[in-house]
């Protein structure tokens, strides 16, 4: 199963005004509208949500990268970086 961790405050951290605001969420409504037609699922535990889909290739076509990989890269970063 592919997923990754939903974290709302990163939503609109970069908009500048109200307008700017109003135009990410509603492109971000559009998209969780299209993850739902594809049955994508957001599960909560214990407050973090994630948001998952069964079919790992469904979940690329999405261009999502799954935490695995994110896990992954950082601690490849982490270990290149301290030599």
């Amino acid at each position: 199963m592919a997923s990754f961790t939903w974290e709302e405050s990163t939503l609109t951290a970069d908009c500048r005004n109200l307008q700017e605001m109003a135009k990410r969420f509603e492109d971000a409504a559009v998209l969780m509208r299209r993850m739902d037609q594809c049955n994508f699922e957001l599960e909560n535990d214990n407050g973090i949500r994630r948001i998952t889909h069964k079919n790992v290739r469904m979940f690329s076509r999405f261009g999502f990268v799954t935490d695995k990989v994110l896990t992954d890269s950082r601690k490849r970063g982490i270990e290149v970086g301290a030599d």
